[in-house]
């Protein structure tokens, strides 16, 4: 097995084309909407990143631009990043609604996939 893993390494450098016979062919889990606690943390992430605020500021209630220090190049730049790190589209009517991480959160809860 080791020799056939080594070979199959070898190839893919090389750039090689690879197919598995049917029997040996890898199923794609099926993809799931991550899970509320996982979108707040990484929510938290990018928002901490992004204005530099210590992470216990950071809370469900904390309006982004009131509390946070953000300003609107801040927000469209958040905006952006949750777009990128959930896959997700966020119209501009939409995004000027989200104020708070409790905002966010929810949002993106609902629109994750």
């Amino acid at each position: 097995m080791r020799k056939n893993i080594g070979k199959l390494v070898s190839a893919v450098a090389l750039g090689a084309a690879l197919t598995l016979p049917a029997s040996q062919a890898v199923q794609a889990a099926p993809q799931t909407a991550p899970a509320e606690g996982d979108i707040k943390r990484k929510l938290i992430e990018l928002i901490v990143a992004q204005l530099g605020v210590d992470e216990k500021e950071v809370h469900n209630q904390a309006s982004l631009m009131n509390d946070l220090g953000a300003d609107s190049l801040d927000m469209v730049e958040i905006t952006m990043a949750v777009e990128e790190a959930f896959n997700i589209a966020i119209p501009d009517d939409q995004a000027e609604r989200l104020l708070t991480v409790g905002d966010w959160v929810y949002y993106v809860t609902r629109n994750a996939r």
